[in-house]
């Protein structure tokens, strides 16, 4: 059996666990080095760029404004928010006729199009606007100084609704609009509504409110080390990697 093993190299065979380590360090360290968390973000005015329901629904407001120029280039057909039960607008001038929008915070009971207000109440108009508000950010049209996308941005330590922490813009908008649409999500359309407040006039106007240097934060970013430095890790990863093989 020994000559067997000889033969078929057995004898020979070491475990290489400590070069597979060595890997794992060394992507570790290009992790840390690559991935930058911002959960301390402390915002400046102009950073980035929303706007309130009764902005946008304003012709004679800047917001009101350009969402009579942009409207046709963000949506390619139509608005439309809601889930199950949805709310279509087809123009610009829908929308201006339809916010702001007052009421109860409430679930839609059936589709509308172009409607003047709806059983939602407040919390229709907040699902529009914020909807606006991400969209029109998607499409750089109000972007700020930062240059993030406003759906990007993440919430935390939000104790009204800490079922939220965590998510970003654009999931808590998903998660509104299946609430407006007569979905269920975990919460009421009243709880929704004021969080939806919150983060239309979050940075209002390029303003700065609050509850954004209290509850958002920019999510987590890659960035890639100087050439120097990244030179500087090669070689010492490369190092650590042959020494970790001579002890093999």
């Amino acid at each position: 059996m020994q000559q067997l093993d000889s033969q078929l190299g057995l004898g020979r065979c070491r475990p290489r666990s400590s070069g597979i380590h060595g890997v794992g360090i060394a992507i570790a360290i290009l992790a840390a080095l690559t991935t930058q968390a911002r959960a301390d973000t402390i915002w400046q005015a102009g950073d980035v760029i929303t706007h309130r329901q009764d902005i946008w629904g304003d012709p004679n407001e800047s917001a009101g404004m350009l969402l009579d120029q942009q409207f046709n280039f963000v949506y390619s057909s139509a608005l439309v928010v809601g889930g199950t039960y949805r709310i279509t607008f087809d123009g610009a001038s829908d929308i201006h006729n339809y916010m702001p929008s007052s009421g109860p915070p409430a679930s839609l009971s059936g589709s509308l199009s172009n409607p003047r207000s709806s059983v939602s109440g407040q919390f229709g108009g907040e699902v529009v606007a914020l909807k606006l508000n991400v969209d029109f950010s998607d499409a750089g049209h109000t972007l700020g100084a930062l240059g993030v996308f406003f759906g990007d941005i993440l919430i935390h330590s939000y104790a009204p609704l800490p079922q939220v922490n965590g998510l970003s813009v654009r999931q808590f908008l998903a998660q509104a609009n299946t609430l407006l649409g007569g979905g269920t999500v975990g919460y009421t359309p009243a709880q929704a509504n004021a969080l939806a407040v919150q983060l239309n006039a979050a940075f209002g106007g390029g303003g700065l409110s609050p509850f954004a240097n209290a509850n958002l934060m920019l999510a987590p970013t890659s960035t890639v080390p100087e050439p120097s430095a990244f030179a500087l890790l090669l070689l010492g990863v490369g190092a650590l990697l042959v020494r970790l093989a001579r002890r093999a």
